[in-house]
């Protein structure tokens, strides 16, 4: 619970990632709970918190690119297209609506 005016930090893996067969492997997670990188930055703005795209931090780890880890990237061999990534990691620096 935050007062108006309050920091929020907010960092969660997206559903891309936690659907990944290495997580499904390693862990247990409920799937059903995850939301895609913009389903979260919905959820924070309906939550009442306003940041921009300055405040929004969307890191593209080589462990979660595709199922072979972004190996192909670092070959040379593939790049993903603009736009056509799916994000697995959101990372959000936001202040509370007055």
């Amino acid at each position: 619970m935050l007062k108006p005016g309050g920091v929020l930090l907010f960092a969660e893996s997206t559903d891309a990632y936690i659907k990944s067969w290495v997580i499904r492997l390693l862990f247990r997670h409920p799937m059903h709970v995850q939301k895609s990188a913009g389903a979260y930055l919905d959820m924070i703005r309906n939550a009442g918190f306003s940041f921009g795209s300055q405040n929004v931090s969307m890191p593209y780890l080589w462990w979660s690119r595709a199922a072979d880890f972004g190996l192909l990237e670092r070959l040379g061999l593939h790049r993903p297209l603009p736009g056509k990534r799916r994000e697995t990691l959101v990372n959000v620096a936001t202040i509370k609506a007055v």
